[in-house]
């Protein structure tokens, strides 16, 4: 056992992980809570970074509920923090914050970002719903 850590190691790792989840969530609602009057952008008109989030959304999404079904866990905690960690921090959010917070209201990025964000955070809410029912239901 690590010093200071009442869990095994890895427990201490997926503790860790998990936090993370509300600041991915405070990202998500800051930012789609900038534009309440968007109306959705059908996918053929977002830019391709958008098209791609989406895809990898839909992707996850077909391994995740087959995980719940098969009661893997392992593999829902493992796609979602590689999401969390990859695909959305050091990813998605690094190349999309500036459109987010900088780009004018009416620009077709910025508005593509924010229904991918959207988007983004119920996945996120509904994945991690059945493992964290009291952050969830928080965010």
């Amino acid at each position: 056992m690590s010093r200071g850590c009442i869990v095994p190691p890895m427990g201490c790792c997926a503790v860790a992980t998990v936090l993370r989840f509300p600041t991915h969530a405070y990202v998500a609602l800051h930012a789609a809570g900038r534009l309440d009057e968007v109306v959705p952008l059908e996918p053929a008109a977002m830019p391709e970074l958008e098209r791609l989030m989406l895809h990898r959304l839909a992707e996850l999404d077909v391994l995740v509920r087959q995980a719940y079904v098969e009661y893997d866990y392992k593999r829902i905690f493992a796609a979602l923090n590689q999401l969390m960690t990859v695909d959305l921090s050091a990813f998605y959010f690094d190349i999309r914050k500036d459109a987010l917070y900088c780009d004018a209201p009416s620009s077709v990025r910025r508005k593509a970002s924010v229904v991918v964000v959207r988007h983004i955070f119920e996945c996120m809410v509904k994945w991690l719903a059945p493992l964290l029912p009291f952050t969830t239901e928080e965010a």
